[in-house]
């Protein structure tokens, strides 16, 4: 019986240390509200169902309720993969013009998972800096509580590093560690991040392509490693990350064109004592 005891406690306490970390994925999803049909949308849902955070750009608002309509979808959905999702929704960015059109982030979680802590708000310290000034939220998972930064900074061609070199001043804002999410549109090894390293952060992927080619060139359908998490090492261990790749979940450049260019990025991170 004593033993049997022992057995159940133990199997609980390994219960309980696999389920203290949270998974978070970035994603940007190419215009969600212009060109996303429900059974596209209803994919995305399948894609992302085990995680625990989500943070998405480039939802449109080239439309005013597209783009709001496509996100609430998408949550409808994600509550339709068997877990309770909850969804936080930007207004417009600031800017537009040159540098690129306005958009809504939005954040999607699991409310069983992580627990949201008052409004998320778009940071207006950076509206004059940055085209797409960050998304941020506040959460608690595991009785720990962290920021999320959501962000998609200018086009590759638009010199983005112009705009990421000013995040190294963000965790001196906020008394809170900081998880970066983002399409940087920068890669991975890009000396911008430099600041932020020597901070402690530390990016979730190194070598690994985000974006999908327009076509296949001698079986290579990956394009540019330019989306990326950054997490705080004094604070959270990577247990660990990877991509979600559409092509070979789809099994057609094509259909996972359709659903993004941008593969999933995401990063089981545990807690430190």
């Amino acid at each position: 019986m004593k033993k049997n005891i022992i057995f159940i406690v133990a199997c609980l306490l390994l219960s309980t240390g696999a389920n203290a970390s949270v998974k978070i994925a970035t994603w940007n999803l190419c215009h969600l509200g212009q060109t996303k049909s429900d059974s596209e949308i209803a994919t995305m849902a399948k894609i992302v169902r085990d995680i625990d955070i989500l943070a998405v750009q480039e939802i449109n608002t080239t439309f005013e309720t597209r783009g709001p309509q496509a996100a609430a979808k998408l949550l409808d959905e994600l509550n339709r993969t068997g877990a309770k999702w909850d969804m936080r929704l930007s207004d417009p960015t600031t800017k537009e013009g040159d540098c690129g059109a306005k958009e809504r982030y939005a954040f999607f979680w699991k409310t069983s998972r992580v627990k949201l802590l008052g409004d998320p708000w778009l940071d207006k310290r950076l509206k004059t800096i940055c085209c797409r000034e960050p998304f941020m939220a506040k959460f608690e998972a595991e009785g720990k509580q962290f920021l999320v930064l959501n962000f998609h900074a200018l086009r590759h061609n638009q010199a983005p590093e112009s705009e990421v070199k000013y995040f190294k001043k963000i965790p001196l804002w906020y008394e809170l560690p900081i998880v970066f999410c983002g399409d940087w549109n920068l890669v991975h090894h890009h000396t911008v991040f430099f600041p932020l390293k020597k901070m402690g952060y530390k990016q979730v992927l190194t070598k690994e392509k985000t974006t999908l080619k327009r076509s296949i060139d001698n079986g290579d359908y990956l394009a540019n490693p330019i989306d990326n998490i950054l997490f705080p090492t004094f604070f959270m261990k990577k247990i660990a990350s990877g991509t979600i790749d559409l092509y070979q979940q789809l099994g057609s450049l094509e259909e996972a064109r359709a659903i993004s260019d941008h593969l999933p990025v995401w990063s089981e991170l545990d807690f430190k004592e």
